[in-house]
């Protein structure tokens, strides 16, 4: 379970699938079409605990984004989790004009029995840092 702003549309056509994923939902688009988007997806456990885990992403997703910066990342508390972590990067976003914006992302990834679940919030920089992320990050839970 994960809360998000009530007027924040869900994107069924990226739910399921080989993905994994369980929720997509995203803000309105701004001018430029940039919008914040929040995803859970469920996948089979990779790693022995959520250290191990928090590492993997942190030092790969700055790689995996358009000049990626890790900013931190640490270990967090996720109800019914074994164990989770938070990744937070700042990157760069291509803008279909021309030019970029810079985007950030907060990830947390939660391991549970034999399966891991990663929460990804991202988008325009300015977007989530209108977002009350503090909450929506902290609001997932697993059940």
């Amino acid at each position: 379970a994960v809360e998000y702003p009530a007027s924040w549309t869900r994107d069924e056509g990226r739910e399921g699938g080989e993905g994994g994923i369980r929720i997509s939902v995203h803000g309105r688009r701004d001018e430029a079409g940039l919008f914040p988007r929040l995803s859970v997806s469920r996948q089979d456990k990779e790693f022995a605990n959520a250290g191990q885990a928090g590492g993997v992403l942190a030092a790969e997703r700055p790689f995996q984004l358009n000049d990626g910066r890790l900013i931190s990342d640490g270990k967090t508390a996720v109800p019914g989790s074994d164990g989770a972590w938070r990744v937070e990067t700042r990157f760069s976003i291509e803008l279909d004009a021309g030019g970029t914006v810079p985007g950030r992302s907060v990830e947390v990834i939660a391991l549970k029995d034999d399966e891991q679940f990663i929460l990804t919030l991202a988008g325009p920089e300015d977007r989530i840092g209108q977002l009350p992320v503090e909450r929506i990050v902290g609001s997932l839970e697993l059940t």
